[in-house]
């Protein structure tokens, strides 16, 4: 029981001080990920995917952000024993806005991005490469341990068009993820 009760005055302490640095003139550094595997029992379909999301922001405004958003993808299609696998690298800038005040502890933010890439696709069929676009804007929530770093889950509607095939694809994306907020000096 007592150690409950001080891992739950630790967390209140934890979070009573802490506040946000998203003052105009600061950076953030962080990123995010996502996992997903779908199973088509009808066509013995087997997708995985894992993606990561590293970005570089500024604070134009308080409460404001814009920076550069990288990204990297593997995607393994499986088809009755045979695999494919697509690697992925993405580049572009993004924006970002916290709604509540910068002080409190928890915030609500909307990201909207561009990211334009390349891929190579290897399986049992010849190499493919190609370009695309990807459009997306999000909707999340950030939670800050301290003064610097922030946890957030957002998820993300997205638009990814496959330029070199001219396919089009569009859903939903959860993703979970950190962001160190840099006061300026």
């Amino acid at each position: 029981m007592i150690k409950k009760l001080l891992f739950v005055m630790l967390c209140c302490t934890v979070f009573y001080t802490a506040k946000s640095q998203i003052s105009k003139g600061n950076w953030m550094v962080g990123g995010s990920g996502s996992f997903s595997s779908n199973n088509n029992s009808s066509t013995n379909e087997k997708i995985t995917n894992i993606s990561i999301y590293p970005n570089i922001g500024y604070f134009v405004l308080d409460k404001f952000s814009s920076g550069l958003k990288i990204s990297y993808s593997y995607q393994r299609n499986s088809y009755n024993g045979h695999g494919v696998n697509t690697n992925s690298f993405n580049v572009g800038p993004f924006v970002r806005y916290y709604f509540l005040n910068k002080e409190r502890q928890l915030n609500i933010f909307t990201e909207a991005e561009y990211l334009y890439g390349t891929y190579a696709t290897v399986g049992f069929y010849p190499i493919s490469n190609g370009r695309s676009d990807r459009y997306s804007i999000a909707l999340g929530s950030v939670i800050y341990f301290n003064n610097s770093v922030g946890l957030e889950l957002s998820i993300s509607y997205y638009n990814n068009k496959d330029i070199t095939q001219d396919i089009k694809n569009n859903g939903i994306q959860m993703s979970l993820g950190f962001q160190i907020h840099l006061e300026r000096l």
